[in-house]
């Protein structure tokens, strides 16, 4: 009844990969761009500047940035923070 659990399998790992290194490398892309950019208004990358209520733009610009380009580099090398159990093998 189980026999053809293992081919299902295959092509779901190979999906989730290719949708983590596409996020990963989003993400990084997005984090550059505040990195690169940072008196715009982060988001989709346009020319609008930071709305001026906003509390320390620059810091935050950078502080996105960096957590953002950290985070898509995990996703990339699948690292995990160290509370998350690691994956069953199963």
């Amino acid at each position: 009844m189980y026999e053809s659990q293992g081919s299902w399998a295959q092509p779901s790992t190979r999906f989730a990969l290719i949708a983590r290194l596409w996020t990963g490398f989003v993400v990084i892309f997005f984090g550059l761009q505040n990195l690169l950019y940072p008196q715009y208004s982060p988001g989709v990358p346009n020319a609008r500047p930071t709305a001026a209520w906003v509390p320390l733009p620059l810091l935050l610009a950078y502080l996105t940035g960096a957590i953002l380009v950290t985070l898509g580099t995990a996703m990339l090398l699948r690292k995990a923070p160290p509370w998350r159990s690691p994956p069953s093998e199963s």
